[in-house]
């Protein structure tokens, strides 16, 4: 039906893309919400530095996220492939345990992982002693790593045109 359609691939990818980025930016302002509600805490300072890691939160969710959907030849291939990949990079990165917890070798090989970007950004963006300025860094390394995934997801989707 895509192929069948006047957009093509392309369409569909980037408004899947788009789509994915604002649902992203949603859940993450609920938990935030929610988290600022429950435990009485302040709004931050800077809502800047908050918005900028949301937007790249956001945004390399989607490119990782797509990139997986393309890499698949089929829903469950895909469904299969995010889980085994959601929880190593959880693990690594810091989600799971605290990354200072882990040898010296295992936080470095967490650097690998996007959850270990976004701790790290939201830490120094929203911590006691805010480095506000210092998150702009992994909000950086988030947006690249959305859009190498988002790219590669529109020319693996265009690769299906000529199919």
């Amino acid at each position: 039906r895509v192929l069948a359609g006047p957009s093509g691939t392309a369409a569909l990818i980037d408004g899947r893309a788009l789509f994915l980025i604002a649902q992203g930016m949603a859940q993450t302002l609920v938990v935030f919400a929610v988290a600022w509600a429950t435990y009485a805490r302040q709004w931050p300072g800077a809502l800047w530095a908050w918005g900028a890691m949301t937007v790249a939160l956001a945004a390399a969710s989607a490119g990782l996220t797509l990139l997986v959907a393309c890499s698949c030849r089929s829903a469950r291939q895909a469904q299969t492939a995010a889980n085994a990949l959601i929880l190593v990079a959880a693990a690594v990165g810091g989600s799971m345990v605290p990354r200072y917890l882990m040898p010296p070798w295992l936080q470095a090989v967490g650097w690998a992982s996007p959850n270990a970007w976004v701790i790290e950004g939201y830490s120094r963006a929203l911590g006691p002693d805010p480095q506000r300025l210092f998150s702009v860094l992994p909000a950086i390394v988030l947006l690249g790593v959305g859009a190498a995934g988002w790219v590669v997801a529109r020319r693996r989707a265009a690769g299906w045109e000529t199919e």
